[in-house]
């Protein structure tokens, strides 16, 4: 599956823990990281990478700086993208804080048809018969499909949700 990735890193903490969590970046993310600039500033602003791509991989990534990094604050925001393939889009939001990591993310979701111009009835007989009128309009307002875990279903909704939320402590309690 042809996919990428967009998300803002943001980590607020000593420059040991800049270089700490930049030595990691950089050996995963490679030429789409500027090194130097993170532990200048402590954020990156990831674009269209293919290196670090999927929301569990990213987490596995916000693992390895909060191991590396135990006092800061981490934040990572983003997109995941497969519209060059499948076209669904996942949004999340991970941080990292006093030891605990909580992870946000959404369904998977679908940007709404480009309907500019054209009619319910056009729409329906070219494109999706089972559309319903009320659908036609929600795209024509720029709601979203959303995937809601019943299968293949999806549903319009205005915003996409990030409701798979998930929080744990690290390092892990392995007892």
């Amino acid at each position: 599956m042809h996919a990428h990735s967009d998300y803002t890193i943001k980590l607020v903490g000593t420059e040991d823990d800049r270089k700490n969590a930049a030595a990691i970046l950089g050996e995963l993310l490679q030429e789409n990281f500027d090194e130097a600039g993170f532990v200048e500033t402590g954020v990156a602003e990831i674009e269209e990478t293919y290196e670090v791509v999927f929301f569990e991989d990213i987490v596995d990534m916000a693992e390895r700086i909060a191991g590396a990094a135990a006092n800061a604050e981490l934040t990572i925001e983003g997109t995941v993208d497969t519209s060059e393939s499948a076209g669904e889009y996942m949004d999340f939001d991970i941080s990292y804080k006093d030891g605990l990591m909580t992870t946000r993310s959404s369904d998977w979701y679908l940007y709404p048809d480009d309907v500019e111009g054209m009619t319910y009835e056009e729409y329906h007989a070219e494109y999706d018969s089972s559309c319903t009128k009320e659908d036609f309009e929600h795209m024509q307002a720029g709601w979203f499909a959303v995937e809601t875990g019943a299968g293949f279903e999806t549903v319009m909704m205005q915003e996409v949700p990030k409701e798979h939320i998930e929080s744990y402590p690290l390092p892990y309690d392995e007892g």
